[in-house]
C-alpha cells in the first residue's frame, strides 16, 4: 500500500529503523526530511527547516523512490588513489607498538612528524600528517599526548594544617 507521498509502509518502516542506528549526519538529514514529507509536511517547509533548496528535496525523493533505504547514504567518491600500502600499514603498526628509541630516534614517544620521517625513510613518499593521523585511528590506536607526572608534595599535610588555622 502506498502513502500519499508515494512511499510504501515497508520503506518508511525500514527508514525509521535505519534512522535509529545510523551515525551518518547526511543520511539522518535526508531520512528525517523524507519522514517529514511522508507525515504530510510540505516540501517547501521541509526545505526551509533543513536549510536546503526544494530541488535537493526532490532529488532525495528520487533516491528514495527505488525503495532502497541505503541509496540515501553518500556513495563512495573516487579521488586521489591512496598512498597507503600493506607494507606501509605494517611499518606504521610495527613502529607504534615499539618505542622510537628502538629505531635510533632520540625521542621518548612518537609524534606525527617523527612518524612521518620514519615512514619516509623506508618509503619513497612523504605522507601528510593528516593521512598519518587517519591511519593511526584506522589501525585502532588511540593517540594521547604524554603528560608530566608530578610527584606528590611531601609537605602537603603541613601546608593544609597551616592554611586551615588561618
Amino acid at each position: 500500500m502506498k502513502q500519499a507521498c508515494g512511499f510504501s509502509k515497508q520503506f518508511l518502516s525500514a527508514l525509521r529503523k535505519e534512522l535509529k542506528v545510523t551515525r551518518d549526519a547526511n543520511f539522518y538529514k535526508r531520512a528525517f526530511a523524507l519522514l517529514e514529507i511522508a507525515s504530510g509536511e510540505s516540501i517547501s517547509n521541509v526545505a526551509t527547516k533543513m536549510q536546503v533548496q526544494r530541488s535537493t528535496i526532490y532529488n532525495w525523493i528520487d533516491l528514495a523512490s527505488t525503495g532502497d533505504v541505503m541509496r540515501l547514504y553518500n556513495s563512495k567518491k573516487s579521488g586521489r588513489p591512496s598512498l597507503w600500502t600493506v607494507d606501509l600499514d605494517t611499518l606504521l603498526y610495527e613502529a607504534l607498538i615499539n618505542h622510537p628509541w628502538d629505531y635510533g630516534y632520540m625521542a621518548v614517544e612518537w609524534t606525527v612528524s617523527l612518524l612521518q620521517q620514519h615512514l619516509a625513510r623506508f618509503a619513497d613518499t612523504l605522507l601528510s600528517p593528516n593521512s598519518i593521523r587517519e591511519r593511526i585511528h584506522f589501525l585502532g590506536f588511540v593517540w594521547k599526548r604524554p603528560r608530566y607526572a608530578l610527584k606528590p608534595d611531601p609537605c602537603y599535610s603541613q601546608k593544609k594544617l597551616k592554611s586551615s588555622k588561618n
